[in-house]
């Protein structure tokens, strides 16, 4: 938490690694690792679905490396902060959460 503010940005996940992980490089030359995970949903009535696909990013070196040893289905957990991230698209401006992880760790179902 943020003792000036108040606030605080602190996301913590535990779910399935969906898709493969891919790797690009920003403008600014940065690399990041993009992943989504599966977050299933506690159950709730008249609800369709029972999970979540959740948009993850991280920088680090060691991170990525990591990331790159993972295969689809893998059960993780992550922390770190959620973000909004805008871009264009079609000349419009569209944006997108993400959580931006901090740290990694692979777990038992």
């Amino acid at each position: 938490m943020d003792a000036q503010s108040g606030s605080a940005n602190y996301v913590r996940l535990k779910g399935q690694v969906a898709g493969e992980v891919t790797e690009r490089t920003l403008a600014t030359g940065e690399v990041v690792a993009a992943f989504r995970i599966n977050v299933g949903r506690e159950p709730a009535p008249q609800q369709g679905a029972s999970s979540d696909t959740i948009d993850c990013v991280a920088t680090s070196a060691r991170l990525r490396r990591s990331l790159q040893r993972l295969k689809q289905g893998s059960v993780v957990e992550v922390q770190g902060s959620l973000h909004r991230r805008y871009f264009r698209s079609g000349g419009s401006l569209i944006s997108r959460y993400e959580v931006d992880v901090h740290s990694l760790t692979r777990s038992a179902a």
